[in-house]
């Protein structure tokens, strides 16, 4: 992976050096203030984030092109407390890779961001990313990854790929994949009438939970969505845990979700998803539940410049809930955000928890 990162980063500096590559680069600023509600704290949170981008076109012909992107993540933290502040500064590489591309292909190679599926909030299918739905600058880790896409003719499309194990966990399963371990897998997205269908595949040669080895691991997942008189859409993936000391040996989550747009006003886009997620110890015959959640979101645009969100999410076990309520104010450049979350159940203290966040960003 090193490696990559090297020929990329000289890639990067040649074209910067040859007038007939072209170089775009882009600063982010970001800047963000958590402020807890509960009247029994005093801790509140900063964090300054500068995104450097440089992408570049290397290679460009008719028939092959060579470009490759180079992100820097710079963060710095203050966690507020009665007695102080405790400041972190770090900086680190967010995105970098290379991708050879044909009319109908392309190799990436490179830590990079892979995500797919058709549910918005309740994602089986989120395996290799963090994003949060709340999050208008979705700001997730990347892998460190191989990836070969192919397009027909028809607008299928298959992918493969081969990803580095880092020991962090993706997604919403808690096992991880061992570090410098290598899991592979693929996905075909296929085209129907109003909609589309998307198959994947990933395996895992080795795994563990809290430093206990849990072997190999397999998945095989299905998304599907189609647009009607509404879009309406269905996920799910099941996984075979070759080990399982500690953990059931079989996962199955299943979302289902709809969206529509009412016709009030500047129109009120809502979206609802249901997901049962069930487990087995043994056999996938023995599924029983394990829990049912349920997510909604409504967004109203206010005019050209403003807008108004809410998100909700609710689970029947443990029995806990959650309300965000947004304000966006978006320029060119500049964008303004206020969010008023409050958070309800036993693992809360006192039962309930609320915090206020304000987000600003620039971008040249």
């Amino acid at each position: 992976m090193k490696t990559v990162i090297a020929l990329l980063g000289i890639a990067l500096i040649c074209s910067g050096l040859a007038a007939s590559i072209t170089t775009d680069p882009t600063n982010r600023f970001s800047l963000s203030h958590i402020t807890p509600l509960n009247t029994d704290t005093s801790d509140h949170y900063s964090h300054f984030n500068w995104q450097l981008s440089l992408d570049a076109d290397i290679w460009q012909s008719r028939y092959f092109s060579l470009d490759g992107e180079a992100v820097n993540s710079y963060n710095m933290v203050a966690d507020w407390h009665a007695d102080g502040m405790q400041p972190k500064m770090d900086s680190k590489l967010y995105r970098g890779w290379l991708r050879a591309s044909t009319p109908k292909s392309e190799l990436r190679i490179g830590l990079q961001r892979l995500n797919f599926g058709s549910a918005r909030i309740l994602r089986p299918l989120q395996w290799f990313d963090s994003l949060d739905p709340t999050d208008k600058l979705e700001q997730t880790e990347g892998v460190q990854a191989l990836l070969l896409r192919h397009y027909f003719l028809n607008n299928s499309n298959i992918w493969l790929w081969g990803i580095r194990g880092e020991g962090k966990q993706r997604g919403l399963i808690p096992v991880v994949s061992t570090e410098g371990s290598v899991e592979f897998g693929g996905r075909l997205q296929y085209p129907l009438p109003g909609g589309e269908l998307g198959l994947t595949l990933n395996h895992r040669g080795e795994t563990e939970y809290k430093d206990i080895d849990t072997g190999a691991e397999s998945r095989i997942g299905v998304d599907l969505r189609l647009d009607f008189f509404m879009g309406m859409w269905l996920e799910g993936f099941v996984s075979k845990q070759q080990e399982s000391p500690v953990i059931a040996g079989w996962q199955a989550p299943v979302t289902l979700g709809a969206d529509y747009t009412i016709g009030i006003g500047n129109g009120i886009y809502t979206m609802l998803e249901t997901q049962l997620w069930a487990h087995a110890d043994n056999t996938l015959s023995g599924l029983q539940k394990e829990r049912l959640s349920f997510a909604f979101s409504a967004d109203y645009p206010l005019g050209l410049l403003d807008s108004i969100s809410y998100f909700g999410l609710a689970t029947d076990e443990p029995e806990a809930h959650s309300h965000t309520f947004i304000w966006r104010r978006t320029y060119d450049n500049f964008s303004l955000e206020a969010a008023l979350s409050w958070y309800f159940g036993k693992q809360y203290k006192n039962n309930n928890m609320g915090s206020m966040k304000l987000l600003l960003t620039y971008t040249i």
